[in-house]
């Protein structure tokens, strides 16, 4: 979250009612597998606006993890 707060980003992180994800404009998940990944859609409801929010965001962690870790620093 702290990626996106750097942006500028007004980011809420939490548990949410279907009704607010309905009504959001752009929602993504993260997790440790996919990291950050931008939802198409909920059940029949998908979400027509995309800005690069989520791209970017995955960008800027790949980043900060190619940074943090490297395969020298296995070494």
């Amino acid at each position: 979250m702290m990626l996106a707060e750097k942006r500028g980003f007004y980011i809420r992180q939490g548990c949410f009612p279907a009704k607010m994800l309905l009504e959001a404009e752009e929602a993504f998940v993260t997790n440790s597998i996919q990291e950050i990944s931008p939802l198409l859609g909920v059940n029949k409801h998908s979400y027509p606006y995309h800005s690069d929010l989520s791209y970017t965001l995955a960008a800027d962690y790949a980043e900060i993890r190619r940074s943090a870790w490297s395969f020298v620093d296995l070494l």
